[in-house]
Parts: structure tokens; sequence; C-alpha cells
């Protein structure tokens, strides 16, 4: 897994979603602690997965909130 800072991240974006297209992970540091970790989306995402659990009856949307992301956010 490659590490970088912020401002390496942000200075070199492009080169950085390369490397995760092609598989890789990234980890990026703040002041040298670990905050996140960037990996590539999964084809159809996670409402793919949420969507055949419901239509397999293991998961239950929430009854007052919509269950997708995408309605929520811009």
């Amino acid at each position: 897994m490659t590490t970088v800072s912020i401002s390496s991240l942000k200075a070199n974006l492009s080169r950085y979603l390369r490397h995760v297209r092609r598989g890789g992970e990234i980890q990026i540091l703040d002041r040298g602690v670990p905050v996140a970790r960037l990996i590539a989306a999964r084809p159809g995402g996670d409402d793919a997965v949420r969507d055949r659990l419901i239509a397999d009856g293991l998961l239950r949307p929430p009854r007052d909130r919509p269950h997708r992301f995408s309605t929520i956010l811009p």
C-alpha cells in the first residue's frame, strides 16, 4: 500500500487516482497520522449490495429516510 501526505495527494491527485484505478490502495496521512484510505470503487457500488440484501430479505431500509445516499447528497 502506498502512503502519502495530504499535501502530496493534493499536488499529485491524478497520478494517485491512476494508481488506485489499477487496483492500488493509498493510505493518507495527516501530519504522519493515518486518517483515510483511498481504494477503487466497486462496480455498482454499495447501492447494489444494499439492494441485493433488501431483495433477499436480509436488510430492511429505514422507513422515514431514503436508503440511497445519492438521493440525500448533491
